[in-house]
């Protein structure tokens, strides 16, 4: 609940960072400090990614391009927690998710050449 209210605050009042070193907030609780992480050359969206079929049922397919080596996927249940990790390859695409629940998931696919996040419904 403290890093959602953080960023809260960085949106609505973004120079309150500008303006204390640190980016420092004074509380009544405390100080509450906040970084900026800068983003990175590899933290751009991968393109020409897509996940199928969705909704899933038993596994999906995840097609990328073939100049890229491999990626990493990461699925997420709705609380946050990692349920699967998986290397992928070009000659092998598809995530196993007949182990998943019924609901819906976040992937976050990596690569060398940057990171994108898809949501998908298990059915």
């Amino acid at each position: 609940m403290r890093k959602i209210l953080c960023i809260a605050v960085l949106l609505a009042a973004p120079s309150l960072f500008s303006q204390t070193p640190g980016g420092e907030i004074p509380g009544d609780n405390g100080t509450v400090t906040a970084s900026v992480t800068p983003v990175t050359p590899y933290q751009q969206k991968l393109k020409n990614v897509s996940i199928y079929p969705n909704p899933v049922q038993s596994q999906f397919r995840v097609d990328f391009p073939s100049s890229i080596p491999d990626i990493k996927v990461e699925v997420y249940n709705i609380l946050g927690k990692k349920v699967i990790t998986q290397i992928l390859t070009p000659e092998n695409r598809t995530v196993n998710a007949a182990t998943l629940s019924k609901g819906v998931y976040m992937v976050r696919i990596t690569s060398e050449k940057g990171v994108k996040i898809f949501k998908i419904v298990k059915q």
